[in-house]
């Protein structure tokens, strides 16, 4: 898996200059921005174990529910239409 590390510091991660994940940490809701491009999203605890995938339906903004995950850290893997991956670490608050 590839990507840039989230800054917890931020409410932006910018992905490559492709996309980008706010805000970061995150409570209830978390959008990816020029998500169009964007086949599926998949999250991943700390520990490696797939929690959840969403499809992505050509969305420019993606907006992911994350009120049922607990307070913690996460990876949040993006793969692309023609097959790439970033993966971004998450904090849920």
């Amino acid at each position: 898996m590839t990507g840039t590390p989230a800054d917890f510091t931020s409410t932006k991660t910018i992905i490559e200059n492709k996309y980008s994940v706010y805000p970061n940490p995150v409570k209830d809701e978390l959008f990816v921005n020029n998500a169009a491009d964007v086949k599926n999203i998949s999250i991943y605890s700390i520990n490696g174990s797939m929690l959840n995938t969403y499809n992505n339906n050509a969305e420019m903004i993606f907006k992911l529910n994350t009120s049922s995950l607990k307070n913690g850290i996460y990876l949040l893997k993006l793969t692309s239409k023609d097959g790439s991956v970033n993966t971004v670490k998450l904090m849920k608050k």
